[in-house]
């Protein structure tokens, strides 16, 4: 990880094919009121065949604190870590390219870690939508009913949570509890968390950090999302019956169900889904 010319904060995001997205993502990012010590953004782009990477090249042209990097797997995870390893910030903040950021956000993110000396913080994404599917997609992002109620989905919950959306990171973190685990094309981020709560860190979520999150437009973007969803994360779940439990009955009772699965298996392996980071 480089530390020339410390910044207090970097904000990564992996794109690919992102053009839709990308643009507004970034500027709403080069916008954010910078906390002491200012901030940096890093876009590890995955060899898009949209004009995702000409849109960051003019952005950065314009813009020093951009930095774009190559993500030659094309996965989140990978470039993720790929910028981290780029990152001169003392936080690392994951910023999602399908997301808007009002102006204060890192500098919230910033001070709520500061005072309360966690390991990462964040808050809820809220859905916004154009289209009829797109709305009822938010809707559904906010009902207990089909969320089970994870903490990151309720735009009012303050406290200790289980993992968060975006994540804003320590650096000593990725130092600590290592990076991201690329074998997880998705939930990588949760797993993360979950390796991080149990080396004893602290998650912390909070209403005055929000962002805006752009739900999938078509029946086959959902599709496509949620079975990549329904199968990392239940190869993420058979991994975790093999760890150690935490005190949360929600996180048990998949991992149990998980860990009936995988005896249905003779040696559970990865899912062969094919995911870019634009699939994010």
């Amino acid at each position: 990880m480089g530390t020339d010319s410390q910044v207090a904060v970097t904000a990564v995001v992996a794109a690919r094919n992102e053009e839709r997205f990308i643009e507004p993502c970034v500027r709403s990012l080069l916008a954010q009121q910078p906390p002491p010590g200012g901030f940096e953004v890093i876009v590890a782009e995955g060899l898009s065949d949209d004009q995702t990477a000409a849109l960051l090249e003019r952005l950065r042209a314009g813009d020093d604190r951009l930095k774009v990097i190559t993500n030659e797997r094309q996965i989140a995870p990978a470039g993720w870590n790929a910028a981290i390893r780029e990152a001169r910030g003392r936080y690392i903040a994951i910023m999602g390219a399908h997301s808007r950021y009002p102006d204060d956000y890192l500098l919230r993110c910033y001070e709520i870690a500061e005072r309360r000396h966690v390991d990462n913080v964040g808050g809820p994404a809220i859905a916004e939508a154009d289209t009829y599917l797109q709305r009822a997609n938010a809707a559904s992002h906010h009902s207990p009913f089909s969320v089970g109620g994870a903490s990151w989905h309720s735009l009012e919950y303050e406290g200790k949570a289980r993992t968060v959306f975006g994540g804003f990171y320590r650096r000593d973190v990725f130092d600590r509890v290592g990076v991201f685990d690329e074998q997880f094309v998705r939930d990588s981020d949760a797993e993360f968390n979950f390796r991080l709560e149990l080396a004893g860190g602290t998650i912390w979520q909070s209403p005055a950090v929000r962002s805006w999150y752009r739900p999938r437009s078509t029946l086959g973007a959902l599709f496509r999302q949620y079975m990549q969803f329904g199968c990392w994360g239940s190869w993420a779940c058979c991994w975790r019956a093999t760890r150690p439990c935490s005190s949360s009955l929600r996180s048990r009772l998949p991992r149990a169900r998980a860990g009936t699965s995988c005896r249905c298996y003779r040696s559970p392996s990865r899912p062969t889904t094919s995911v870019t980071a634009s699939d994010f």
